[in-house]
């Protein structure tokens, strides 16, 4: 009887071992202290803006971003560029190249070019002799995600063109190149720009929305729905974006009758150095007021835009083409809510706006014209 009450109790307690064992696997514990610190510690795993699960043993030292240079600059990562696409840059956004190559202290002419996805030049091959350790995209990119995934390059994708994801993108970036408590910064600043339209658009929620034309000063007849870039900017603003009713849902063309026909109370054509385009709205770091005004005066003349509400009683505006899809749309937001609603956000200043922002994160200074008014 001994032996068998000895044999029982050896049972159980082979039992008992192999519970306590299963239910530490199950918890997710690990046996060997050791080897679980080495897997885990400074280990980085984010979800990026198109939902990929990005993993990184330590912060991105080397990268190739593809767009966002400035969030760059201004979460302080610029010397982790390896490579970029030059041509987002120079030529396209030719103030804001010139102003970073005379200004910033950083080798911008240095650093290769890796080609402009848009322009279907962006090389893979080029890319992986950098040997970075992220490339960064704004949407999907199958067939050049999956070769940069052939030589072991993970990308990670931010949102800032919707309009709608620009402090989850700024925070995901932040984490995945070391960077959170300045993300953190850049996040609670741009909260606070927005919210001075916000917190006043919510009490004037029930006042008539005007109508509203925008379009991309490169091309004329441009414009975009309210889901992309200055559409989405028109729609968080207040304003009735007539490309919406258009059935416009990203970018497209729209037909100079449907403008006469909609008459717009208030109409913004972008603006910028854009190479060889000089006859497009002048604005951006070296442009003066006068230039900037006359060079919008010079896209209104069109067949019946004479007769146009906008038109007639100068409210009509241009802004930089580049201010969208960037951690200071907030500047293009503040400016529509004046433009759209003058008499409520009359003490909003967005040049101030844009000043201190400059201040506190760019390594460039603040100068040039953004934005411009045929009224003034």
């Amino acid at each position: 009887m001994a032996d068998e009450k000895e044999s029982r109790e050896k049972i159980w307690k082979i039992i008992a071992a192999c519970m306590i064992i299963t239910i530490l696997i199950i918890s997710g514990y690990n046996l060997y202290p050791s080897e679980r610190k080495k897997t885990t510690e400074g280990q980085i795993n984010v979800i990026d803006a198109v939902g990929d699960t990005i993993i990184l043993d330590k912060p991105a030292n080397r990268i190739v971003p593809t767009f966002f240079f400035e969030e760059i600059f201004a979460l302080g990562a610029e010397d982790n560029i390896v490579g970029w696409s030059r041509g987002y840059w120079e030529g396209r956004r030719q103030s804001i190249w010139d102003k970073y190559l005379n200004e910033s202290g950083f080798p911008v002419e240095e650093i290769p070019d890796v080609g402009y996805i848009y322009k279907g030049t962006f090389d893979c091959e080029k890319v992986a002799e950098l040997d970075p350790d992220i490339v960064i995209l704004y949407q999907r990119q199958p067939e050049i995600e999956e070769k940069l995934s052939k030589f072991g390059i993970q990308s990670v994708h931010v949102d800032f063109h919707s309009e709608t994801e620009t402090i989850r993108s700024i925070k995901i970036l932040g984490k995945v190149l070391g960077k959170e408590q300045r993300a953190e910064e850049l996040a609670e600043f741009y909260q606070e720009q927005t919210n001075k339209v916000y917190s006043v658009l919510e009490n004037i929620k029930d006042k008539e929305k005007p109508k509203v034309y925008v379009e991309g000063g490169w091309k004329e007849y441009s414009t975009y729905g309210n889901t992309y870039m200055f559409g989405a900017l028109v729609d968080l603003a207040g304003g009735e974006n007539i490309a919406t009713s258009a059935g416009i849902i990203k970018s497209g063309t729209i037909s100079p009758e449907y403008i006469l026909s909609e008459d717009p109370d208030v109409i913004i054509i972008t603006g910028a150095t854009w190479a060889g385009h000089e006859d497009r709205p002048q604005l951006g770091y070296y442009t003066d007021p006068q230039k900037a005004r006359q060079s919008l005066e010079n896209r209104l003349d069109r067949p019946g835009w004479e007769n146009l509400t906008a038109v007639k009683n100068g409210t009509v505006y241009s802004i930089h083409h580049g201010l969208a899809r960037h951690i200071y749309d907030f500047y293009c937001l503040q400016y529509f809510a004046k433009w759209f609603y003058p008499e409520e956000f009359a003490d909003l200043d967005p040049e101030e706006s844009w000043r201190e922002f400059h201040e506190r994160f760019l390594p460039v200074t603040y100068s040039g014209t953004w934005s411009i008014s045929l009224e003034e």
